[in-house]
């Protein structure tokens, strides 16, 4: 009955239907990819690995009588091996698509992740530099490279309004990953010791990642047909890697993704040291690092919401000043409950960080080359990583304290926001795509 209503009205009336009912498909697909994307980063390297070596600072400083620098050099070594292989894993995306690299990237880095131990038996500390070293070389394309590619491919054209939230959403991920990993490991470290850590942590992207990858993610129709051959194919918008190194924004982000990484990173990876070395039990840290990986959720998709309905960086300037604020606190009066306070506004700054710079590269440079421009900036934002907690560390080798590190990210910070303020508007008209993606 409903099909004979529907034809007696004749055949503009049958178009609008079956366009409206596309459109319909189109977006159910574009955010399942959101929910498949945030599951995929809940699973990446960063989020599970990089991010809880903090949490092995003691175990193997008791274990093998290493220092805290000595552990934070091996983020340090992992995160140098990132700056290489970032802007190749972004070639990759570009050339082969995302759902490949991803696929590789899962299972490589979680069978690195579950050899560390094998590796710190035989070849002690130079064992587990090379472990990280392998976990982020194989674990780059995981990470949030690939999937800005994916979502600003889903997210254009009608649905480009919608492009912050998918990303906040996905990113939402990496805190996700942090929030479940974190007292999973705390767990595994004090039933089976630093060993059981490095298990554990690899069954997330060897048991979920991985399927995900597989049978999950899909690349964005208007990429499949822009790679499928035909002349016909309407050719991807935005500036290749070469003009976009021209602008102006493309070098500002560069020293953005600096300082952020550097800063906040710092800060992140010696949190829980600092709140150990100040009376917080093992329970209790695990119950504030769920609780602070749990914040970053819906500071994400707040952040990715008002990305998308005002100007970005100045909501960023809001967002990165809470961290710094932080800082600030923890370096002038070193206390439990102002740690505490700290780590709370960190979280919620770093809710804003990967899906930010994501979000910037993908509207000031369009979808053509953004697997390489997003690669190489990421591979910048790495350098950062490698520096920061590696320094942090030294400095507190050094004075026995984490003064001199905490202020300086206080200023490092506040140099940020002040660059915010001197990015341009975006010119969508020159690298968004013009035509609807609807499959």
């Amino acid at each position: 009955m409903q099909y004979a209503k529907n034809k007696d009205r004749g055949p503009e009336h049958m178009g609008r239907f079956f366009e409206a009912a596309r459109d319909d498909s189109a977006n159910r697909a574009a955010w399942l990819m959101v929910l498949f994307s945030t599951i995929g980063t809940m699973c990446c390297a960063i989020s599970i690995v990089m991010i809880n070596t903090g949490l092995f600072m003691r175990p193997l400083g008791t274990a093998f009588g290493w220092s805290r620098s000595d552990v934070a050099l091996s983020l340090s070594i992992g995160a140098l091996t990132m700056v290489v292989a970032n802007p190749l894993m972004g070639e990759l995306i570009d050339r082969l698509g995302t759902r490949i690299v991803l696929i590789l990237s899962q299972a490589g880095y979680g069978i690195a992740t579950a050899c560390v131990p094998f590796l710190i038996d035989g070849f002690g500390l130079t064992g587990f530099y090379i472990g990280f070293a392998l976990i982020c070389t194989l674990g780059a394309g995981s990470t949030i490279v690939g999937y800005v590619r994916l979502l600003s491919g889903w997210f254009s054209g009608a649905r480009l309004r919608s492009r912050g939230l998918a990303m906040g959403a996905c990113s939402s991920g990496v805190v996700l990953g942090a929030a479940l990993s974190g007292p999973f490991t705390i767990l595994m470290i004090e039933q089976f010791g630093w060993r059981g850590g490095f298990w554990g942590l690899s069954l997330f992207p060897l048991l979920i990642g991985l399927p995900v990858s597989i049978f999950c993610i899909r690349e964005a129709p208007v990429e499949r047909k822009a790679e499928s051959g035909n002349a016909a194919a309407t050719p991807l918008p935005g500036l290749s890697l070469q003009e976009a190194i021209r602008t102006r924004p493309f070098w500002l982000l560069i020293v953005m993704v600096l300082l952020i990484s550097s800063c906040l990173q710092g800060m992140s990876i010696h949190i829980a040291p600092f709140l150990s070395d100040h009376g917080l039990s093992a329970g209790a840290l695990a119950a504030i690092t769920m609780f602070n990986a749990l914040i970053g959720i819906p500071a994400r998709l707040l952040a990715g919401h008002m990305f998308d309905r005002y100007f970005a960086p100045y909501i960023a300037v809001v967002v990165f000043a809470l961290p710094a604020t932080g800082a600030l606190l923890m370096a002038s009066y070193p206390v439990l409950a102002i740690g505490l306070a700290g780590s709370i506004l960190l979280a919620v700054g770093q809710g804003a960080e990967s899906d930010f710079i994501g979000y910037l590269v993908s509207r000031y440079f369009g979808l053509k080359q953004s697997g390489r421009i997003f690669g190489l900036i990421y591979g910048v934002f790495m350098i950062g990583v490698a520096v920061g907690p590696f320094l942090f560390g030294e400095a507190f080798d050094i004075w026995g304290n984490y003064t001199i590190p905490f202020t300086f990210a206080t200023v490092g910070l506040t140099l940020l926001c002040l660059i915010l303020l001197a990015l341009p508007r975006f010119n969508d008209s020159a690298v968004e795509q013009p035509v609807s993606t609807a499959p």
